[in-house]
């Protein structure tokens, strides 16, 4: 089989696939606040940080939380950078095995159901397509 693809810059500079999870939130270290997950991989995440309590260079861990319920704890990870409307980029780093695992599935999951939802979008477009 041969084929060819394209990746774009910014693609090939984030390292992995980011996926928005609905009802995903985050704690940092001792911050009692809860931050919005703007987007997710295996390497890191983006949180929106609207009161700029995150610096960069910061080493911190971090809890995940799907629905209000904690789904990871003590994740590892350094602030990489903190834009001007509160974006943080984060990195996960030195992941224990288990933590690996279930962030791996969480992706994983995301990526089957929006595979799925394309897949029916385009069915549903093609089938009401036709007379």
């Amino acid at each position: 089989m041969d084929f060819d693809f394209k990746l774009s810059s910014h693609e090939l500079r984030r390292g992995a696939f980011r996926t928005k999870v609905p009802g995903l939130t985050a704690k940092l270290g001792d911050y009692d606040e809860e931050f919005t997950v703007k987007d997710l991989s295996v390497s890191g995440l983006g949180i929106i940080d609207a009161a700029s309590h995150v610096k960069e260079g910061q080493q911190t861990t971090i809890d995940l939380f799907i629905s209000k319920r904690l789904y990871l704890k003590g994740l590892p990870c350094s602030i990489l950078r903190v834009l001007p409307d509160g974006t943080a980029g984060i990195k996960f780093s030195e992941l224990e095995r288990r933590q690996e695992v279930r962030l791996d599935k969480l992706v994983l999951e995301v990526q089957k159901r929006l595979i799925e939802l394309k897949k029916n979008a385009e069915k549903n477009e093609n089938g009401s397509s036709n007379p």
